[in-house]
């Protein structure tokens, strides 16, 4: 194997990597909504966010180094490109589950209601999403990107749900202390939204490193 494409592997490992961790904690934030009274799951994110923080840092330095030492062209130049949008959005889904979990915290604080049920379905969808979109990487399967993208749009009827109930006529009259768990879950919820939306550009990045064909605003 060239020395080039020894590199542009570990590259792809490097990220790879850091999509596992990615998931590791969208997986505890979400056993956090439903667990609030354990610590542990916002301890475990919080100290996952720095690791994936310092991987962000290393995957970008391989890719400057690529691009200055190879100059790579095509195919392998899309590959670099891909994987630094990735890594960038990767970076964004930890510090979505952290804001999970400061929610969750402040939820915990203001009442004992449990969290609306839409969240179960929705939490299963986002993370359904990001393992197809971390296999078709690994794969390197674009129609398996493209399929899981289609499902952003139920998470996007789920978020919207949770919202409207949370905002429905009668809401007013709660307390503050209620009015401030209300916002809470509607934070999560955005945050469950906004990791499905991170999970469909990490998708359109695996067809532009695949096909060479840019789908970006096209949904």
């Amino acid at each position: 194997m060239k020395k080039l494409e020894r590199e542009l592997e570990d590259l792809r490992e490097s990220i790879a990597r850091m999509g596992d961790l990615a998931q590791s904690m969208v997986a505890e934030a979400v056993a956090a909504i439903f667990e609030p009274g354990d610590d542990s799951h916002y301890e475990r994110v919080q100290a996952e966010e720095a690791r994936l923080d310092q991987m962000q840092l290393d995957v970008d330095k391989q890719a400057i180094r690529l691009l200055t030492v190879y100059g790579p062209v095509a195919a392998n130049l899309r590959l670099v490109l891909s994987v630094t949008r990735i890594n960038s959005e990767l970076e964004r889904i930890g510090d979505q589950t952290v804001s999970m979990c400061n929610h969750v915290q402040l939820m915990a604080s203001k009442s004992d209601c449990a969290p609306l049920p839409q969240f179960r379905g929705m939490s299963k969808l986002v993370r359904a999403m990001l393992d197809d979109t971390l296999k078709a990487f690994r794969l390197d399967d674009s129609r398996k990107a493209l399929a899981t993208m289609a499902g952003d749009n139920l998470v996007d009827v789920l978020n919207d749900e949770i919202i409207r109930e949370l905002l429905s006529d009668g809401q007013s009259e709660r307390a503050p202390k209620d009015i401030a768990e209300a916002v809470a879950q509607i934070m999560i919820s955005q945050s469950l939204e906004r990791i499905g939306d991170q999970a469909c550009n990490i998708c359109e990045q695996i067809i532009y490193m695949i096909e060479g064909a840019d789908v970006r605003h096209q949904g």
